[in-house]
């Protein structure tokens, strides 16, 4: 399963360290359970290998609307070495998570 950021500490670590491209998903507990989070790292398997996906803790949103504007859930953050390069708002399902991912990346061997 999908690992979950905790903490701002971790965020910085875990997100905000990485040269690697970060996929971070803020969703709310209600979004967990429909399905979200399990349509993030399907989507995401795709790309395994060149990508890293993390789920934030509810207790985390709040820092993040602070430091980088996210004023909802569900929201999709892409990250590349540890700057914030897109978003994707809203319900989405896998398809939608794999189209932005290729929007995103290099897809030269998909």
């Amino acid at each position: 399963m999908t690992p979950t950021v905790r903490g701002a500490t971790e965020f910085e670590a875990e997100v905000l360290g990485q040269a690697d491209p970060v996929l971070v998903a803020c969703l709310d507990e209600r979004g967990e359970m429909d399905g979200l989070a399990e349509a993030v790292h399907t989507a995401a398997k795709s790309f395994e290998g060149e990508i890293r996906v993390r789920l934030v803790d509810s207790d985390l949103l709040p820092m993040l609307r602070n430091r980088l504007g996210v004023t909802g859930t569900p929201t999709i953050l892409l990250f590349k070495e540890g700057r914030e390069c897109s978003r994707l708002l809203g319900r989405f399902e896998d398809e939608h998570i794999l189209a932005f991912l290729r929007r995103h990346l290099d897809a030269t061997a998909h």
